[in-house]
C-alpha cells in the first residue's frame, strides 16, 4: 500500500542528487514525480513523514530551478528536520 510512497521518496532523494551534480533537466524531472507521489500521502502522514510538506517543497524547488537554473543552489540543498 505504501509502494507510491517509497518510490516518491527515493525519486526526491535522485532529484536532490541530480541538482547537487548540476542536472537540471533531471533534477526538476524527478522532483516533480517525486512531489506527486509523495503528495498522494499527504492527508496520511505515514510514519510521521510530512507528505505534504515534501511535496509542496520539492515542486517549488523544481519550479525554482526551472526558472531560475542551478546557480548557487547546490550549497543550499541540505535536508533539515522540522520541530
Amino acid at each position: 500500500a505504501e509502494r507510491e510512497l517509497w518510490r516518491g521518496l527515493a525519486q526526491l532523494a535522485v532529484g536532490l542528487t541530480h541538482a547537487q551534480r548540476g542536472n537540471a533537466r533531471g533534477a526538476t524531472a524527478l522532483l516533480r514525480r517525486g512531489a506527486q507521489r509523495v503528495g498522494g500521502y499527504a492527508g496520511t502522514a505515514p510514519y510521521d513523514i510530512d507528505a505534504a510538506g515534501l511535496s509542496a517543497g520539492a515542486a517549488a524547488l523544481a519550479n525554482h530551478i526551472e526558472s531560475a537554473g542551478l546557480a548557487g543552489l547546490a550549497p543550499h540543498l541540505t535536508l533539515t528536520r522540522s520541530p
